[in-house]
């Protein structure tokens, strides 16, 4: 099959429990894609916490992608370098010191690139 790219927009939202660590994680790119991740920002809707880490969730271990200390409530953070997810990762961010009923939001602009075979060009 030739390479394919269509585009990805994708959004998790999470409400916090107010453990030591909140998340909230996109869904699982699937077996055949790869995506091409150019844009992804991250919100807390309703408080200013702790550190916010976003990370690509392997298998087995993470990656760390970003940090931002003590995010401002209501603010959008971002990165616009470009990040890979193969299939059976996801993209996450962790923030620190939630309080129960935060509003966590994530979103992802960039391409499914399909008939790679999971691979990054």
């Amino acid at each position: 099959m030739d390479e394919k790219k269509l585009p990805l927009r994708e959004r998790a939202y999470a409400v916090a429990t107010g453990g030591t660590y909140d998340y909230v994680k996109s869904d699982y790119v699937r077996e055949g894609e790869l995506w091409r991740v150019e844009l992804h920002s991250f919100e807390n809707k309703t408080g200013a916490r702790g550190t916010a880490r976003a990370y690509i969730e392997t298998r087995g271990w993470d990656h760390w992608v970003w940090e931002q200390t003590s995010p401002s409530e209501d603010t959008l953070y971002w990165s616009e370098e470009a990040v890979y997810i193969r299939s059976g990762e996801r993209l996450c961010i962790r923030q620190a010191t939630c309080t129960s009923g935060d509003e966590l939001e994530l979103l992802i602009t960039g391409y499914v690139i399909y008939g790679s075979g999971g691979q990054i060009p």
